[in-house]
């Protein structure tokens, strides 16, 4: 059979059918419309308290020789910098590769068909609508299944279970100095050091594994019958590790001889690992520039939720108009435009009223923006209106 081939489908469907869908998401864009609200609400409370917890701990924090636990620190926010250590070997529990590591990381590819939908549509005259859609399909390496069963065409195209799954083990104990780490800390050190599968590893694989198991030249495993004729269903199994001795640096609070995570007065966590040698100025400012950059991509999906909302709620309007397929495109556009701008000032309001018991100042300002953004859709629109 051929690496790779398509199947295309050409389906239509007519305007009244068009017209009821378009009335059922209704409901689904009104759902989207008001759950925008309470994630722009909470994301702008969880964001000024973020901020407020990791400027406290800036203000707070203390250096500390990683060497000695200092019982004068118990229950302050510390921060230490030395090699993360562990006595342990951790070891694989699909072919029990092992190494003395802090982490070893597993991915596993399993050689399968995939299949890739790609849709076309072309409005007809009296509102119907043709829909050509192409389903391609190849064999390539993943790490996901694919489950052949949704395939559209199953026929030629069909996966096995994917019965090995890439994995993460850690080792339990792991120190820096004399201060043991906790789990959540042990789990933000990065595995990145590539593991070559050598004979002694293979060797201590099951039998199941061992009898079809070779070592690419890359330490690669590869489990099948030719490496380079991969069939449906072989595998690849590649391995990274955290090794023991690896520097990081870390913030969080001394209990006794453990670091765990820092309870702020705001009520959120202050625990920091960065892999290397850092400050505790760039690790603060790290943190900072992560909090910003999750608050605008949260505020972004929330306003794209609302748009998007308003958009599925007057969609009908259009279907209606596409009988005359130039005029419901027309009035598509216009109505994407008018979600677009009645979402930003609904938006900028719903942040103003989350920060007016954090930031009253900035909160004004904001719902100033925004009643000015109201004030320019009504001129667009009524100029729009007069002109036509």
């Amino acid at each position: 059979m051929a690496d790779g081939d398509s199947f295309t489908e050409i389906s239509t469907q007519s305007w009244g059918g068009r017209l009821i869908e378009s009335i059922k998401g209704v409901a689904v864009g009104a759902l989207l419309f008001l759950i925008a609200f309470p994630v722009l609400f909470w994301n702008e409370g969880r964001a000024v308290k973020t901020a407020r917890a990791l400027t406290e701990g800036r203000n707070s924090v203390v250096l500390v020789d990683g060497a000695h636990v200092l019982p004068a620190n118990k229950g302050r926010l510390v921060h230490l910098t030395g090699e993360a250590t562990t006595a342990e070997t951790v070891a694989c529990d699909l072919t029990h590769l092992s190494r003395n590591a802090v982490k070893l990381e597993r991915r596993v590819e399993m050689f399968q068909w995939t299949e890739e939908e790609h849709s076309k549509s072309e409005k007809e005259l009296g509102g119907g609508e043709k829909t050509v859609t192409t389903y391609d399909y190849k064999k390539s390496w993943s790490s996901t299944a694919h489950d052949s069963s949704r395939f559209k065409k199953t026929e030629g195209h069909i996966n096995p279970a994917m019965t090995y799954e890439s994995g993460t083990i850690k080792a339990r104990e792991v120190k820096v100095g004399e201060f043991s780490l906790n789990p959540t800390l042990i789990g933000a050190i990065i595995a990145a050091d590539r593991v070559a599968v050598a004979p002694a590893d293979l060797a201590k694989a099951p039998p199941e594994i061992r009898s079809k198991a070779k070592i690419l030249s890359d330490g690669v495993l590869f489990v099948g019958a030719d490496a380079n004729n991969p069939q449906v269903g072989d595998y690849r199994i590649s391995y990274t590790m955290a090794p023991s001795n690896m520097p990081v640096s870390i913030i969080a609070r001394q209990v006794e001889h453990s670091l765990e995570e820092y309870r702020s007065k705001s009520g959120y966590s202050v625990q920091l690992l960065q892999m290397g040698t850092v400050s505790a100025d760039s690790m603060f400012k790290q943190a900072e520039d992560q909090n910003r950059m999750l608050t605008w991509i949260l505020r972004l999906i929330a306003f794209l939720l609302m748009a998007f909302g308003l958009g599925l709620i007057f969609n009908p309007l259009a279907t209606f108009a596409d009988v005359i397929p130039i005029v419901g495109s027309f009035l598509r556009g216009g109505i994407g435009f008018f979600a677009m701008m009645v979402a930003l000032p609904l938006s900028f309001l719903t942040i103003a009223l989350a920060w007016l018991s954090y930031r009253p100042v900035l909160a004004l300002a904001l719902v100033a923006l925004a009643v000015g953004m109201v004030f320019l859709a009504r001129q667009v629109f009524s100029k729009k209106s007069a002109a036509t």
